[in-house]
């Protein structure tokens, strides 16, 4: 679990664990936010990158980072930002990642 700040935008982040415990993901809350925190599954599953296994804590402040700027750019005030639907990519240390549901 971590925090992180982009523009006015607080963000916290929990890594998610998806289907038989293999698949990984983040749970995004925006803290100045009315809405439900957001769960995404990314794909490709972050375990088969090598710098994810020792870099978890780096990996997820960046991926919070990346879609903390999705969130600020979908609206001007706390009360019209959320976070992207699924299907949107984000980029982590160098990997494109898929967001989904599930």
């Amino acid at each position: 679990m971590g925090d992180i700040k982009h523009g006015d935008a607080n963000v916290h982040w929990a890594e998610k664990t998806f289907g038989n415990g293999k698949s990984r993901g983040i749970t995004v809350k925006y803290k100045e936010g009315s809405k439900p925190a957001q769960s995404y599954k990314m794909t490709p599953n972050p375990h088969d990158d090598p710098w994810y296994n020792k870099n978890q804590g780096k990996f997820y402040d960046e991926a919070a980072t990346e879609l903390a700027k999705l969130l600020v750019a979908s609206g001007a005030t706390p009360a019209t930002r959320s976070f992207p639907r699924y299907g949107k990519k984000i980029k982590v240390h160098n990997v494109e990642y898929t967001l989904s549901g599930s």
